[in-house]
């Protein structure tokens, strides 16, 4: 049993090295990611018929060469989603909605621009709604992927961004969208405590 679980630790510290955290993908109100508060509403309050939202990989300072994940309309809110203009050089497999793979068309820099939505929004999506990203499930994924500039697989930090944040919802408290615990990962090579 000790030489199991010395064995599991060791794959575990291996694991933790190939599959590093290369970064976060989130969805920003502009190209260049400075503003994470998404709004769907014009100056005054007054919904605009038409927005854009861009998704970009950041924090990436080796570069990266692509991602997999999804950006899907949160059930919150009330715009629909009409299109993706991915940045030049991107080649995408899929779409924002459904789920899709990205090629960065080469080894990019910190911050990545990859795509840009534009939504048509109906009236105002109540403050604070969530939209994020999430793992490309329709590809069989569990947690979104990408890739570094030699092509090794890493887990971006997939994040939550606020539409209409209000002074109860702070966008700078980005968490990631799925947590875990020691215990649930030992429970997964049957450890004992």
């Amino acid at each position: 049993m000790k030489k199991a679980l010395i064995i599991s630790m060791a794959m575990l510290c291996c694991a933790a090295v190939a599959f590093a955290q290369d970064g976060d993908i989130g969805i920003y109100e502009d190209a260049a990611g400075a503003s994470c508060n998404i709004s769907d509403l014009a100056d005054g309050g007054v919904f605009v018929p038409e927005f854009y939202t861009y998704v970009l990989h950041t924090n990436v300072p080796n570069g990266a060469g692509g991602s997999e994940w999804a950006a899907t309309v949160p059930a919150c809110a009330t715009f629909q989603w009409a299109s993706d203009a991915y940045a030049a050089g991107m080649v995408p497999v899929g779409d924002t909605q459904n789920g899709n793979g990205v090629g960065y068309g080469g080894c990019l820099g910190d911050p990545i621009l990859i795509v840009t939505m534009t939504c048509f929004s109906m009236e105002n999506t109540p403050a604070c709604c969530e939209w994020c990203i999430e793992p490309n499930t329709n590809n069989g994924k569990i947690q979104v992927e990408g890739s570094d500039c030699a092509t090794n697989l890493t887990l971006p930090n997939p994040l939550c961004h606020p539409v209409n944040a209000d002074s109860s919802c702070d966008c700078d408290a980005q968490v990631p969208t799925e947590q875990s615990t020691w215990g649930n990962v030992k429970a997964l090579y049957g450890a004992d405590n």
